[in-house]
């Protein structure tokens, strides 16, 4: 049986699309699972080795963000007081990540975006403090937030 070009072609992209999946398949690099002894259990570190500190970092962020419009950005007092009369929820929780969409064109709203950002550690250091800030922009009317938290 006689194959043409074609078809022999296809046929051996095929082969090396499936070996560079086997190839990158086994090249991942996999963590084994990290093992921690439980409270008031007799397990110790080695001699003279310290116990690494217990982690109590949040695993992930909660997927639905917290959107708030926010209609003057002039100062950490304007921001402060629409975070508080529109996300009354957000008091005591620690954000992750906030994404920040200035009004305006591409440049003037990301410029916008990162004044916002910039203050918003001063509107409330333990919501914001420690959080990743992403500048965008929007053609819409208004600069708006959206905050990505921790859970509970």
């Amino acid at each position: 049986m006689k194959l043409s070009p074609g078809v022999l072609a296809g046929w051996i992209f095929a082969d090396l699309m499936a070996a560079f999946l086997v190839i990158a398949m086994g090249s991942q690099i996999s963590t084994p699972p990290v093992t921690r002894a439980a409270p008031g259990s007799s397990a110790s570190a080695p001699a003279g080795r310290k116990p690494a500190p217990a982690r109590s970092a949040p695993l992930g962020l909660e997927l639905k963000p917290v959107e708030i419009d926010l209609p003057d950005t002039s100062s950490v007092a304007a921001i402060r007081r629409t975070i508080r009369q529109e996300a009354p929820q957000l008091a005591g929780r620690r954000a992750g990540m906030v994404l920040t969409f200035g009004r305006g064109g591409p440049a003037t709203g990301k410029a916008v975006a990162a004044g916002v950002n910039g203050k918003l550690p001063g509107v409330d250091p333990k919501l914001f403090g420690g959080a990743v800030y992403r500048n965008f922009h929007t053609t819409g009317g208004i600069t708006n937030i959206e905050i990505y938290l921790y859970p509970p």
